[in-house]
């Protein structure tokens, strides 16, 4: 999370609800003409408080299932543009006897998985599925 940021969105609150009392303080002693335009700055600055903090904030992503399996296999993929590829494995749970043809992973766990490693695999609701190789290294 971006400190910063949520500095900023802070600050923008503060002071969209500073104008909005000192408005509405003005309006009860009757000094105030033109409230709709306070009233409209105030709302921008809330509303640029709200962007800020909506736009840096992390979102949730649910992890639905974890699972640990064996290193079946490891393949690349490029994709449209001609430097960046996409690394995948394919893994096989033992237990359930299943298995996850395309199962994405880093460059790094890709480059260190050998056929029969350990791996954790990670379904998320956005039907996405991740895998880390674990080592049993002390």
């Amino acid at each position: 999370m971006n400190l910063g940021a949520v500095l900023c969105s802070c600050m923008c609150f503060l002071t969209a609800l500073l104008f909005l009392l000192i408005t509405l303080y003005n309006i009860h002693l009757n000094r105030l003409k033109n409230e709709k335009e306070i009233f409209i700055f105030c709302f921008f600055f809330a509303l640029i408080g709200f962007l800020i903090l909506k736009g840096k904030l992390p979102k949730p992503s649910r992890i639905m299932k974890t699972q640990y399996g064996q290193v079946n296999g490891t393949w690349s993929l490029r994709t449209g543009q001609k430097k960046t590829r996409n690394y995948y494995m394919d893994v096989i749970f033992p237990n359930t006897k299943t298995r996850y043809r395309k199962v994405q992973c880093l460059h790094k766990d890709y480059m260190k998985a050998e056929k029969g490693d350990k791996i954790l695999v990670i379904a998320f609701h956005d039907k996405k599925v991740c895998g880390l190789i674990i080592r049993d290294e002390l």
